[in-house]
């Protein structure tokens, strides 16, 4: 089993792109991090909770819910503040 540390916050919701190249994780720190499934590295990480960039600022008070689209080149993430308001982030590796 592969561990993923990075997040300040715990952890809310996590996914496996479906060609298996990538996990997202997405946490109450306002960050959605891409991760290798194979060596648990991190990829990418959207958000920062050090700099409160635009997208984190959308992300106040943390992520409940994500999802990664069919062909793997967009996630979706939902916060706590809206019930209805989605960030899409394009992935392209």
């Amino acid at each position: 089993m592969q561990v993923f540390s990075g997040h300040s916050g715990p952890v809310t919701c996590g996914g496996f792109s479906s060609d298996g190249k990538f996990v997202v994780t997405a946490s109450v720190d306002g960050t959605a991090k891409v991760w290798n499934p194979k060596n648990g590295k991190c990829r990418h990480s959207f958000g920062n909770v050090g700099k409160q960039t635009s997208w984190h600022d959308q992300h106040v008070g943390g992520i409940l819910s994500l999802a990664i689209s069919a062909d793997c080149t967009t996630i979706v993430t939902g916060k706590t503040r809206s019930p209805l308001t989605t960030t899409g982030h394009n992935l392209t590796y």
